[in-house]
């Protein structure tokens, strides 16, 4: 039996890992043809050890309230029942340096930090970092107020006011407009590190092959006689040898 439509052939591609990754991580592929997400610029180290350095200095200086006494004199506010909480231990699962560089991380990733004001009552008693992912930044119509749409894992939508939400924003703070995420520094540099993570696998590349790159040299049907052929000679290694290798 002959079937009257022929199922044409699927072109079959490789399955690139580190694209769907970076996809599902909401990464962009850049100039270089490289996907860069948050997680992704990780593996460039010198974006690796920028936002080490920053976030384990700030986590290392720790969070301490203050008051301010008789002639404006400031001095720390221990006895103030938010002290320990920003000093030692917002949650009982989190150090304050942890949530300090948590929050950092994800201004600098994410564009900005969220975290959630627990309350027993009136008084606060949690500090609880928030996905920045999850958290939707919006304005009450009526009093201009900011308000925050937080998507729980388990699904559902719940709705904060601007008390009840920590919020660190990156300096640049675009969030709400037209409905846009936060601007983070990793995905406005994107296409940089996209480049340098680009030229280093082809660096790389370029070392694992010896550092030889291949080539004719061509003096369009002209012979050489001997002692040009040795200065041309001497010209090349000079260029592409010890040193100057690949």
């Amino acid at each position: 039996m002959v079937w009257p439509f022929k199922k044409s052939p699927v072109e079959q591609k490789a399955f690139d890992a580190a694209a769907w990754e970076a996809l599902i991580d909401q990464g962009a592929k850049t100039a270089a043809g490289i996907y860069v997400s948050p997680l992704k610029a990780m593996d460039c180290p010198s974006v690796a050890a920028s936002l080490r350095i920053r976030v384990e200095t700030l986590g290392s200086c720790g969070l301490h309230l203050y008051q301010r006494g008789p002639g404006d004199e400031r001095s720390r506010a221990t006895g103030h029942p938010l002290y320990p909480l920003l000093h030692d231990r917002p949650n009982p699962w989190t150090s304050s340096a942890e949530l300090v560089m948590q929050l950092e991380t994800d201004t600098i990733t994410e564009g900005a930090g969220y975290a959630l004001a627990n309350r027993v009552g009136d008084k606060i008693v949690e500090l609880i970092r928030l996905d920045p992912l999850a958290v939707v930044e919006k304005f009450d119509v009526t009093s201009m107020e900011p308000v925050y749409e937080y998507t729980a894992p388990g699904g559902g939508v719940r709705r904060y006011g601007w008390s009840d939400i920590l919020h660190i924003p990156s300096s640049l703070n675009f969030a709400n407009r037209h409905g846009a995420r936060p601007l983070s520094a990793i995905r406005q540099a994107r296409r940089a590190i996209g480049l340098a993570m680009s030229l280093e696998a082809h660096a790389a590349r370029l070392l694992g092959n010896g550092a030889r790159p291949s080539g004719v040299i061509s003096t369009e049907g002209k012979k050489l006689d001997d002692t040009a052929y040795k200065r041309l000679l001497t010209s090349w290694r000079g260029a592409h040898s010890g040193e100057n290798s690949g």
